[in-house]
């Protein structure tokens, strides 16, 4: 059975901001505030990830093959929606992999659970339509270009082949399928930066937006990813000094954010967010405030 609603930011991440199954949701662009809502409404679209043909996800898949020749056998390239069953069956472990961080942040040195941090963080900063609206912007300004040059008929039909919204889609199918591409993160992740377990100080929650790891795309000096409304995974570039960066001092590979850091994370996913942020219904009522002031 085809799947429609396709998540690019999954409800079993969503949900571990919920209170009693349910989530609030601010809306960025009418600033409305909505309590005792299911993540199934949000943060999706319809046939996301579907792939246009079996000759499209073979070209797709084509360097993870190559790699690792024995995962073709378990393919099944009638499978149209093979990305989005990918996603619906990593859910459930990358819930597992949070749930034993929070309750050993210890496990976070650990060489198997960085390469599965990792490649969560590539998918949820690649995968999201922010990614794809950026690269479609810049194809099509450089197919406008191309159209307004004296160029010959075989140039132009180059131009309209791979620029534009349709190659964006692919692009970025691309970047979440490719295994170079996710290697290159995890590469920036953990050679770019110090990881750290954070906690919230008391008080403050964590928030999230429809693009929360925009931050990895940003190549930001810190980047924090929460994992609940307390705790969050803290990438921070050594020796850099920036008014983006906190100050507080980490003891191993944990650190204590104050009210002041958290506020200002959420101002980050505030920011990021396209359509919606995602907490409990007090963090957001406070965080529109401020949000709202900072855009006078």
């Amino acid at each position: 059975m085809k799947k429609k609603n396709q998540h690019f930011v999954p409800r079993s991440y969503i949900n571990r901001f919920a209170i009693d199954g349910k989530i609030s949701v601010f809306f960025k662009n009418d600033g409305k505030i909505l309590s005792n809502q299911v993540s199934e409404n949000y943060a999706a679209e319809r046939y996301y990830y579907d792939a246009n043909s079996s000759i499209e996800l073979k070209t797709l898949l084509k360097e993870t093959i190559n790699i690792t020749p024995i995962v073709e056998q378990f393919i099944n390239w009638e499978n149209l929606q093979l990305i989005e069953h990918y996603f619906c069956n990593s859910e459930n472990d990358i819930k597992k992999l949070f749930e034993e961080i929070e309750e050993d942040p210890d496990q976070i040195v650990l060489e198997q659970n960085i390469a599965r941090v990792a490649i969560f963080l590539h998918d949820m900063a690649y995968r999201n339509p922010s990614y794809r609206n950026e690269i479609a912007g810049i194809n099509n300004a450089t197919l406008n270009a191309i159209r307004k040059m004296n160029l010959s008929t075989a140039q132009r039909k180059y131009g309209e082949e791979h620029f534009g919204a349709e190659q964006a889609r692919k692009q970025q199918l691309h970047a979440i399928t490719n295994t170079e591409s996710v290697l290159k993160t995890y590469k920036r992740l953990f050679e770019e930066y110090h990881l750290f377990f954070a906690t919230a100080e008391s008080g403050a929650c964590f928030l999230i937006s429809d693009d929360p790891a925009a931050g990895i795309r940003y190549n930001m000096p810190e980047i924090c990813f929460p994992i609940s409304p307390k705790h969050a995974l803290l990438f921070r570039k050594p020796n850099i000094v920036s008014p983006l960066s906190g100050t507080e001092i980490p003891t191993n590979s944990r650190i204590n954010l104050s009210i002041g850091s958290v506020i200002r994370h959420n101002l980050f996913q505030f920011c990021f967010a396209s359509r919606y942020v995602f907490g409990d219904i007090h963090n957001l009522n406070q965080m529109k405030l401020l949000w709202e002031s900072s855009m006078r």
